[in-house]
This record gives structure tokens, C-alpha cells and sequence, in this order.
């Protein structure tokens, strides 16, 4: 059983926290040793609650749209429990795109925005980069090919592909609608417009990125 709290993320019962911490060995590097010991306590993603709580903070939508979001969140919630999930469950970063990545001053890229850490299956963290590919057009095909490539998977050929981008989506306008969305869009505009220029991002560090992130979650 896991526990739902009202910000869509649900963390380990005390009865089965034992059980998480013998399935993770900390490595013999004392400085990962305490970030290990860290992500032995990092909470599971609920994309339903999480979209839930999203769509009730709905501001200034009317009734009939209203009944239109409710009734899209159930038929996807529907379609989300029927999912089949390829890739390994573990670590993810939960909200990775290119607006949550900075250069640092010795040229490396860096992954910030780290509150959404959490235990999900892995598909989460590839699914921004092939909605703002596929369906926005935000990202080249060039650029999400070379993702693809270093990550080594290409979620858009996963039978589950619609689902996730359909849930995604609609948590974007749950977002959206919600009291301070403005400012964050502002935010986010500006950390993606800095992530092209003034960072130079460049796919292939999304997605080394992302695979570090995978990498530090596995059993040993």
C-alpha cells in the first residue's frame, strides 16, 4: 500500500520501508553513500493524484468544461492502470525538459529543479521531450533523434505512447489553469529560451542526463 497526500505524490508505508532499503546496496564512494541513502527515502510518483489535484485548483473554468476535463482524467485513468511498462521502474527526475537544465561554468550541463525526484517507471522521464517533439513542434526532429540515440530507447514506438502523452497533456492544462500559472509560464519561457542560447543545451546531455539519473537508482 502506498500513502496519497494531497500533492499527488505518495510515499513508502513505514511496514514496507524496510523491505525498499533491502532491495538498494550504497556504493563503497563515502560522498554517494549519503546520496544513496537519500533516494532510499524518495516518495512514488501518482500521476493520477497528481492530476487530480491539478484539475481541482482549476481557476475561472466553466461547468460544462468543467465535466469535459473530469470526464477525460477517468477514461485516461482508465487506460493508464492498463498500461505495460517496458522500461526498468526506478529513479526519475519527473519533470525533465530542457527548461530544467543549465550549463555550468566548466561547460557541463546540469540538471536542476529536483524537487519532482521520485520512484516511477522511467517512461515519465522521456515523455516531455517526444510530446514537445511530436505534438508542439517545440523540439527538431534532428534534436529528438539524437535524444533517442543517446538514451537508447524511443518512447514514441511504445504502444503506451498516446496514453502517456494524453495524461501529460492534460496535466499541462491542469497547470495552466491553476492561480499563478502566468508567472511560471513567464519562468519557464524564459529558463527553455536560456537552455537554446545562453546555455548552448544540446540533446545528447538531456538524455546522458537522464541515464545518470537511471544509473543511480539500480540494484547492485
Amino acid at each position: 500500500m502506498r500513502e496519497r497526500s494531497k500533492s499527488g505524490i505518495t510515499s513508502t508505508p513505514k511496514s514496507c520501508r524496510n523491505v525498499t532499503r533491502s532491495r538498494y546496496r550504497p556504493s563503497d564512494s563515502g560522498p554517494f553513500n549519503h546520496a544513496f541513502a537519500r533516494l532510499l527515502r524518495l516518495p512514488y510518483f501518482d500521476p493520477l493524484a497528481k492530476l487530480a489535484a491539478s484539475l481541482e485548483g482549476l481557476d475561472g473554468v466553466s461547468a460544462e468544461d468543467r465535466t469535459f476535463l473530469d470526464e477525460r482524467a477517468a477514461r485516461l485513468a482508465k487506460d493508464y492502470d492498463r498500461l505495460d511498462f517496458v522500461l526498468p521502474f526506478g529513479v526519475i527526475h519527473g519533470d525533465a525538459s530542457i527548461g530544467n537544465i543549465l550549463r555550468h561554468r566548466d561547460g557541463h550541463a546540469v540538471l536542476i529543479d529536483l524537487d519532482g525526484f521520485s520512484l516511477a517507471p522511467r517512461e515519465w522521464d522521456l515523455i516531455q521531450a517526444a510530446v514537445f517533439y511530436d505534438r508542439y513542434g517545440w523540439h527538431a526532429e534532428a534534436d529528438y533523434a539524437e535524444f533517442v540515440h543517446r538514451y537508447g530507447f524511443d518512447l514514441m514506438n511504445w504502444p503506451g505512447y498516446d496514453t502517456l502523452a494524453d495524461l501529460r497533456e492534460l496535466m499541462m492544462v491542469g497547470l495552466a489553469g491553476t492561480p499563478g500559472a502566468h508567472k511560471r509560464t513567464l519562468r519557464a519561457g524564459v529558463r527553455q529560451a536560456n537552455g537554446h542560447l545562453s546555455h548552448g543545451w544540446k540533446p545528447e546531455e538531456l538524455a546522458a542526463l537522464l541515464t545518470g539519473v537511471a544509473a543511480a537508482g539500480r540494484t547492485r
